[in-house]
């Protein structure tokens, strides 16, 4: 009998020690979970973060595309727009030439003129009273 009383003994402190250990490992398995879960959440934070940077870094992109492209139409335009300014430049000086140049003739065709009228002398004396007048409104 006493070797049933030791046995149950031992069984019984075999039975404590095997409770105390399962109950020490659903600690352990609790603390796992709660970690697992803390990480788990910790991880759809991350990859929530991550999509909402692929989606930002999309729309920089789409933005960047739109500027260069904005910029292209731009830099055409300033291109063109130099292109006609040197074109207006250039008629521009062309015109300023053309009547300097008729401006000229305009001022030795009067040049003639008044030597033509000097010449003819004192029997033109009726028609430079009335060439004149219109000789001095050509030339202001």
């Amino acid at each position: 009998m006493e070797s049933i009383m030791r046995e149950r003994e031992q069984f019984l402190l075999e039975n404590q020690n095997l409770s105390t250990a399962t109950c020490q490992l659903k600690n352990r398995l609790t603390e796992i979970e709660t970690k697992t879960n803390c990480i788990t959440v910790e991880k759809e934070k991350i990859e929530m973060l991550l999509q909402m940077n692929e989606n930002k870094t999309l729309d920089l992109e789409k933005e960047r595309q739109y500027y260069t492209s904005q910029t292209k139409e731009l830099l055409l335009s300033l291109k063109e727009v130099s292109e006609q300014k040197e074109l207006t430049e250039s008629e521009l000086r062309q015109q300023v030439m053309a009547r300097i140049g008729a401006e000229k003739q305009l001022q030795k065709a009067l040049e003639h003129l008044e030597m033509a009228l000097k010449m003819t002398g004192a029997q033109m004396t009726e028609l430079q009273e009335h060439i004149m007048p219109d000789v001095h409104k050509l030339r202001g």
